[in-house]
């Protein structure tokens, strides 16, 4: 899965027209994040097929400004489960410098070695995805 980063102007109906672009192509959003920074919005989407998500975009007149390969793992709704997801990446010193939900009770990981990360969660009986 591909993390698609966006900064747009703090405006009514700008994520509003990102996203209509990216549903017109058929682009299946997985998963969203968003804040505001001063006048601008910083946005984060979760998509399988970046090259047709930038695409779109782009005609629609927004920039991505970054592009990563994530970690998607499944997160059981309860209390101490982020804890128990991201604590074997702190033991393992696995930078992780990203999170948020996803669809279907997901989180998204943004670590500084994907591989390393993945082999981790997957020793500590997390399935990372591929």
């Amino acid at each position: 899965m591909k993390d698609l980063l966006f900064i747009l102007p703090y405006q009514s109906g700008t994520l509003a027209r990102l996203t209509a672009a990216l549903f017109d192509a058929g682009i299946d959003l997985q998963g969203c994040s968003g804040q505001q920074f001063g006048p601008e919005g910083i946005i984060h989407l979760l998509v399988d097929d970046a090259a047709a998500a930038r695409e779109a975009a782009s005609r629609a007149g927004f920039v991505v400004r970054d592009e990563r390969d994530v970690l998607v793992a499944g997160i059981e709704g309860q209390p101490g489960a982020l804890a128990g997801l991201l604590a074997p990446l702190a033991e393992a010193g696995v930078d992780v410098n990203l999170t948020y939900l996803a669809t279907g009770s997901r989180l998204v990981i943004g670590v500084d070695d994907l591989d390393r990360a993945r082999a981790v969660l997957r020793a500590a009986g997390s399935d990372p995805g591929p």
